[in-house]
């Protein structure tokens, strides 16, 4: 099994991590990171005791979970990506590529989501302060 990579406090497995970056814009750290399938994610760094990871689901490449997450970004890849937000805040979300993307939201609140009108958007939060904006784009 193959150690974990820890990127800005965020636990990913190396054989999923294409490339990544870390900058610096006003003091903060940004992270910007590449996934092997071209999902490209950035985030601030998260506190180191709050156990926040990215896991590849299944056998397929374009199948990732995101755990405890504060401020993530993703942009989608070109293919049908399957996307998992478990305890994520303040998330956003954009799979606008034509392709047929699916995106779960588990305990997950403050978000937006900009998507094509055939992706599908399974919302499972039972947080009463959820605030998920959808944007669907037709092509």
């Amino acid at each position: 099994m193959t150690e974990p990579i820890n990127i800005g406090n965020v636990k990913f497995s190396r054989n999923d991590v294409k490339s990544y970056t870390v900058n610096i814009q006003n003091d903060e750290k940004i992270n910007s990171v590449l996934l092997r399938d071209g999902t490209r994610l950035t985030f601030k760094d998260q506190d180191e005791n709050n156990g926040a990871r990215v896991n590849r689901m299944g056998r397929e490449d374009y199948e990732y979970a995101f755990f405890k997450l504060k401020g993530l970004t993703i942009e989608g890849s070109e293919r049908n990506d399957k996307y998992s937000l478990y305890n994520c805040e303040d998330y956003n979300i954009d799979t606008r590529d034509g392709n047929k993307d699916k995106i779960s939201i588990i305990n997950s609140n403050n978000g937006t989501i900009r998507a094509d009108e055939n992706d599908t958007i399974r919302n499972s939060t039972i947080r009463r302060e959820n605030n998920i904006s959808n944007e669907y784009y037709p092509r």
